[in-house]
């Protein structure tokens, strides 16, 4: 007999042994998916609705860059020697509000300015005909913090942990690379809720930029100013002008601008359908779990007696 052969035959015994492992303990399989199917089925009707709201985004273009590039192409050599960079760094305003969206600074004076804390860390379900949330007793009862806190953390939360739980769970940022368009979503039990605070979100991120531009253009103002003062080289004053010049329309934009940062293409609504939980593919992987399980136990069952 040759060594394939042998190898076939081999491979056939195998094979019938499993077969018959499963045969053997085939009530004790069908017994453990259908335990398993019943609880996938509980889990899933017990795990509350969550509710998306989003909101499409369009980077809105600056002038401001071309304007210092303009500037350097024509006066760069006389303002390096003067100490002053006309490159305007390149920056896309766009990727640095996405950025500060997402940083602890920013989102933890959100969360604390409009006492979120409680609907982030406490709440565990949404009465839809109350429109109100509901909060986990354990946690958040008869409006104070009865928890019992993790590790390190005291029993009201702090605004590092709040906003580790928003960034988390509730907030989500996405990119469209052929369009070059944001996604921005706020998730919760609360579609109401949600969208409340994506709208709150995206006009306090507006806000932040603009006064940090705004800022920045007066300390440019107030710098320059002072380098005039300084000269008397009539082309560095005309430099200087003209970069004063730009500081304040970057201030006159900041002010008067809706749409600063990011354009609303397609502005947050009240979600109507659930975002989350998807109860069919809980019930899926749990009957699949229990199937694979159970035939793993039969299988060392068998072969162990054997």
């Amino acid at each position: 007999m040759s060594q394939m052969e042998e190898s076939k035959i081999n491979d056939d015994i195998d094979l019938k042994e499993i077969i018959n492992a499963v045969n053997v303990h085939r009530w004790f399989i069908i017994i453990t998916v259908f335990i398993a199917g019943m609880i996938s089925v509980s889990a899933a009707l017990y795990l509350p609705n969550k509710y998306k709201s989003d909101t499409l985004v369009a980077p809105v273009s600056s002038d401001n860059t071309s304007a210092l590039a303009g500037l350097a192409s024509q006066f760069g050599g006389l303002a390096s020697m003067a100490g002053i960079n006309l490159s305007g760094g390149g920056d896309d305003k766009s990727i640095l509000a996405l950025e500060v969206l997402k940083s602890r600074k920013f989102l933890m004076k959100f969360v604390t300015d409009n006492n979120l804390a409680k609907d982030i860390l406490a709440a565990s379900d949404w009465d839809e005909k109350a429109d109100q949330i509901i909060y986990d007793q354990e946690i958040y009862s008869n409006n104070q913090w009865v928890r019992s806190p993790p590790k390190s953390r005291p029993v009201i939360p702090t605004p590092l942990e709040v906003y580790e739980e928003f960034l988390s769970k509730n907030l989500r940022v996405s990119e469209d690379e052929d369009t070059g368009y944001y996604r921005i979503a706020v998730i919760h039990y609360s579609p109401v809720w949600a969208k409340d605070v994506l709208e709150k979100l995206m006009l306090a991120l507006n806000q932040t930029v603009k006064q940090s531009d705004i800022s920045e253009a007066d300390k440019s103002i107030a710098y320059i100013e002072k380098s005039l003062a300084a000269t008397t080289n009539a082309d560095m004053m005309n430099v200087f002008f003209q970069l004063i010049e730009q500081q304040y329309q970057v201030k006159m934009l900041a002010s008067v601008k809706a749409d600063y940062v990011f354009k609303t293409v397609d502005p947050p609504i009240i979600a109507e359908e659930k975002d989350s939980p998807s109860r069919a593919l809980i019930c899926i992987i749990g009957v699949l779990l229990g199937g694979f399980l159970s035939v793993f136990i039969s299988l060392v069952r068998y072969f162990w007696n054997k």
